[in-house]
């Protein structure tokens, strides 16, 4: 749970944003820098480039909608935008990022996909675009119904029947509290030392 400066700058910016998809134009952004206590020089400069990357992608958004609470078995989700493109067995998801950017964010954004197909059947394939708004960039990725149900699968094997006891070590363990303690990864840490040893 963060109430920090960063999630109500965020809050601000999502507002803002969800109104120029809907509204077609900026509005002005002090209202919701105001509501949420955020910088409003920040929300402003970070909602500007959230309507001009709107303005790049909109093309694949035909009658848009936002925040939407979507929910599927043990998952629940908001997503930013949403375009369902179901003649075509297509949809698209827009996510606003206004932290930096990381390289952690696939599981959400498969999280996002698995969302719409399970509520929306018709889908075969999901697009879903980052716009990074501080980075001033944008990223696309495809999500295929196949490699939703694979990502669904492990999913339910590692996290939802894990066993409480095994632990696999990767670029997720900056975010565990157990990170100086975890004999998964303190047993990768000598792995690697033993191996630069041996290679003395």
């Amino acid at each position: 749970e963060q109430t920090t400066e960063g999630a109500s700058l965020g809050s601000a910016v999502h507002e803002v944003l969800s109104k120029l998809v809907v509204d077609g134009e900026l509005p002005d952004v002090r209202g919701a820098a105001l509501k949420w206590s955020a910088d409003v020089e920040e929300v402003g400069r970070l909602s500007r480039f959230g309507a001009q990357a709107w303005r790049e992608i909109q093309h694949a958004f035909p009658n848009p909608l936002t925040e939407q609470e979507l929910v599927a078995g043990e998952l629940m989700g908001h997503v930013d935008v949403l375009a369902l493109r179901l003649s075509e067995g297509m949809a698209n998801v827009a996510d606003w990022k206004s932290g930096y950017k990381q390289a952690d964010h696939y599981a959400q954004l498969m999280g996002y996909a698995t969302l719409v197909c399970e509520n929306f059947p018709d889908v075969q394939t999901v697009f879903l675009t980052v716009v990074w708004l501080r980075d001033r960039e944008l990223e696309t990725f495809r999500a295929t119904r196949d490699a939703v149900a694979e990502w669904n699968r492990e999913l339910v094997e590692k996290v939802l029947q894990w066993d409480g006891r095994s632990y696999a070590a990767g670029a997720h363990c900056q975010f565990c509290p157990r990170f100086a303690t975890c004999p998964a990864r303190q047993a990768l840490v000598r792995s690697a030392i033993q191996e630069y040893q041996n290679k003395m």
